[in-house]
Protein backbone atom coordinates (compact mmCIF):
# COMPACT_ATOMS: atom_id res chain seq x y z
CA UNK A 1 0.00 0.00 0.00
CA UNK A 2 0.85 3.64 -1.03
CA UNK A 3 1.38 6.21 1.05
CA UNK A 4 -0.93 8.16 -0.68
CA UNK A 5 -3.57 5.46 0.25
CA UNK A 6 -2.46 5.11 4.06
CA UNK A 7 -2.75 8.72 4.15
CA UNK A 8 -6.40 8.26 2.67
CA UNK A 9 -7.01 4.88 4.62
CA UNK A 10 -6.26 7.21 8.22
CA UNK A 11 -8.07 10.08 6.87
CA UNK A 12 -11.17 7.86 6.24
CA UNK A 13 -10.81 6.65 9.67
CA UNK A 14 -10.57 9.99 11.16
CA UNK A 15 -13.54 10.97 10.00
CA UNK A 16 -15.01 7.53 10.67
CA UNK A 17 -14.12 8.22 14.07
CA UNK A 18 -15.28 11.86 14.24
CA UNK A 19 -18.91 10.09 13.02
CA UNK A 20 -19.01 7.84 15.76
CA UNK A 21 -17.68 10.45 18.54
CA UNK A 22 -20.57 12.57 17.35
CA UNK A 23 -22.87 9.62 17.49
CA UNK A 24 -22.02 8.73 20.60
CA UNK A 25 -22.33 12.52 22.01
CA UNK A 26 -25.45 12.69 20.25
CA UNK A 27 -26.39 9.53 21.91
CA UNK A 28 -24.87 10.65 25.55
CA UNK A 29 -26.94 13.71 25.52
CA UNK A 30 -30.19 11.67 24.67
CA UNK A 31 -29.18 9.72 27.28
CA UNK A 32 -28.52 12.38 29.97
CA UNK A 33 -32.28 14.25 28.92
CA UNK A 34 -33.79 10.85 29.35
CA UNK A 35 -32.13 10.06 32.94
CA UNK A 36 -33.60 13.70 33.73
CA UNK A 37 -36.45 12.96 32.10
CA UNK A 38 -36.66 10.27 34.77
CA UNK A 39 -35.64 12.05 37.30
CA UNK A 40 -37.94 14.19 37.21
CA UNK A 41 -40.55 11.97 37.05
CA UNK A 42 -39.15 9.87 40.25
CA UNK A 43 -39.77 13.50 41.56
CA UNK A 44 -43.14 13.50 40.62
CA UNK A 45 -44.04 10.37 41.43
CA UNK A 46 -42.50 10.90 44.83
CA UNK A 47 -44.68 13.74 45.60
CA UNK A 48 -47.48 12.44 44.17
CA UNK A 49 -46.99 8.94 46.70
CA UNK A 50 -46.86 11.43 49.36
CA UNK A 51 -50.33 13.79 48.41
CA UNK A 52 -51.52 9.92 48.26
CA UNK A 53 -50.76 9.48 51.59
CA UNK A 54 -51.89 12.07 53.25
CA UNK A 55 -55.38 11.88 50.97
CA UNK A 56 -55.46 8.42 52.45
CA UNK A 57 -54.70 9.44 56.03
CA UNK A 58 -57.56 12.06 55.97
CA UNK A 59 -60.10 9.56 54.43
CA UNK A 60 -59.33 7.13 57.30
CA UNK A 61 -60.00 10.22 59.73
CA UNK A 62 -63.17 10.73 57.84
CA UNK A 63 -64.12 7.45 58.28
CA UNK A 64 -63.27 7.50 61.98
CA UNK A 65 -65.46 10.34 62.34
CA UNK A 66 -68.00 8.92 60.32
CA UNK A 67 -68.35 6.03 62.10
CA UNK A 68 -68.07 8.00 65.34
CA UNK A 69 -71.43 9.66 64.26
CA UNK A 70 -72.70 6.67 63.09
CA UNK A 71 -72.69 5.61 67.16
CA UNK A 72 -73.74 8.98 68.53
CA UNK A 73 -76.73 8.59 66.15
CA UNK A 74 -77.71 4.99 67.02
CA UNK A 75 -77.59 6.10 70.53
CA UNK A 76 -79.77 8.52 69.69
CA UNK A 77 -81.97 6.67 67.79
CA UNK A 78 -82.08 4.15 70.96
CA UNK A 79 -82.53 6.86 73.45
CA UNK A 80 -85.27 8.24 71.06
CA UNK A 81 -86.76 4.39 71.00
CA UNK A 82 -86.75 3.67 74.89
CA UNK A 83 -88.44 7.37 75.75
CA UNK A 84 -91.25 6.48 73.20
CA UNK A 85 -91.28 3.02 74.33
CA UNK A 86 -91.18 4.62 78.00
CA UNK A 87 -94.30 7.24 76.97
CA UNK A 88 -91.86 9.91 77.73
CA UNK A 89 -93.01 11.73 74.66
CA UNK A 90 -96.32 12.23 73.75
CA UNK A 91 -97.91 11.99 70.97
CA UNK A 92 -99.74 15.42 69.67
CA UNK A 93 -99.27 18.43 67.54
CA UNK A 94 -96.15 20.47 68.55
CA UNK A 95 -96.73 24.26 68.74
CA UNK A 96 -96.02 27.39 70.15
CA UNK A 97 -98.26 28.96 72.60
CA UNK A 98 -96.97 32.14 74.77
CA UNK A 99 -97.55 32.99 78.42
CA UNK A 100 -97.12 37.00 79.01
CA UNK A 101 -98.39 39.55 82.12
CA UNK A 102 -101.92 41.25 82.10
CA UNK A 103 -99.66 44.28 80.93
CA UNK A 104 -97.79 42.48 78.28
CA UNK A 105 -94.21 43.39 79.25
CA UNK A 106 -93.50 39.76 81.00
CA UNK A 107 -93.23 37.35 77.59
CA UNK A 108 -92.51 33.52 77.67
CA UNK A 109 -92.97 31.17 74.94
CA UNK A 110 -93.03 27.88 74.70
CA UNK A 111 -93.01 24.61 72.68
CA UNK A 112 -95.73 22.29 73.51
CA UNK A 113 -97.79 19.69 72.66
CA UNK A 114 -101.56 19.45 72.53
CA UNK A 115 -101.42 16.46 75.30
CA UNK A 116 -99.30 18.41 77.81
CA UNK A 117 -100.72 20.15 81.19
CA UNK A 118 -100.63 23.80 81.27
CA UNK A 119 -99.56 23.84 84.56
CA UNK A 120 -96.23 22.48 83.30
CA UNK A 121 -95.22 25.36 81.13
CA UNK A 122 -97.07 28.00 84.32
CA UNK A 123 -94.16 26.39 86.77
CA UNK A 124 -91.46 27.78 83.68
CA UNK A 125 -93.45 30.97 83.70
CA UNK A 126 -92.86 31.66 87.22
CA UNK A 127 -89.28 30.36 87.09
CA UNK A 128 -88.39 33.12 84.75
CA UNK A 129 -90.33 35.66 86.37
CA UNK A 130 -90.20 34.82 90.12
CA UNK A 131 -91.99 37.96 92.07
CA UNK A 132 -95.29 35.96 90.49
CA UNK A 133 -94.46 32.96 92.99
CA UNK A 134 -95.69 35.54 95.76
CA UNK A 135 -99.15 36.30 94.29
CA UNK A 136 -102.28 34.25 93.93
CA UNK A 137 -102.64 34.13 89.83
CA UNK A 138 -104.88 32.41 87.22
CA UNK A 139 -104.62 31.91 83.75
CA UNK A 140 -106.95 33.02 80.78
CA UNK A 141 -106.68 32.28 77.19
CA UNK A 142 -109.48 34.88 74.90
CA UNK A 143 -111.02 35.81 78.35
CA UNK A 144 -111.48 31.87 79.37
CA UNK A 145 -110.09 30.99 82.83
CA UNK A 146 -107.79 27.90 82.25
CA UNK A 147 -107.83 24.64 84.52
CA UNK A 148 -104.44 24.60 85.31
CA UNK A 149 -104.44 20.49 85.46
CA UNK A 150 -105.97 20.13 82.44
CA UNK A 151 -103.87 19.47 79.09
CA UNK A 152 -103.84 22.62 76.27
CA UNK A 153 -106.03 20.43 74.11
CA UNK A 154 -108.81 20.32 77.09
CA UNK A 155 -108.37 24.10 77.94
CA UNK A 156 -109.36 24.72 74.20
CA UNK A 157 -105.26 26.36 73.64
CA UNK A 158 -104.92 26.28 69.87
CA UNK A 159 -101.33 27.13 68.39
CA UNK A 160 -100.56 31.13 68.65
CA UNK A 161 -102.67 31.44 71.51
CA UNK A 162 -101.35 33.92 74.62
CA UNK A 163 -102.22 32.74 78.10
CA UNK A 164 -102.60 35.79 79.95
CA UNK A 165 -100.90 35.34 83.75
CA UNK A 166 -103.46 37.88 85.92
CA UNK A 167 -102.71 38.26 89.68
CA UNK A 168 -106.34 38.55 92.32
CA UNK A 169 -106.48 41.63 93.83
CA UNK A 170 -106.79 40.98 97.40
Amino acid sequence: MSNNQINQEILYLKNELNNKNQIIEQQNSIINNLQNQLNALNIANSNNQSLIQNLRNDINIKEQELLTLKNELKIKKEELNKMKSNNMIDKGEIFSINFMSVSHDKIFPVSCSNNDTVVKFEELFYNEYPEYKDHNTYLTVNGKIIKRFKTIEENGIKPGNAIIVDVYDG
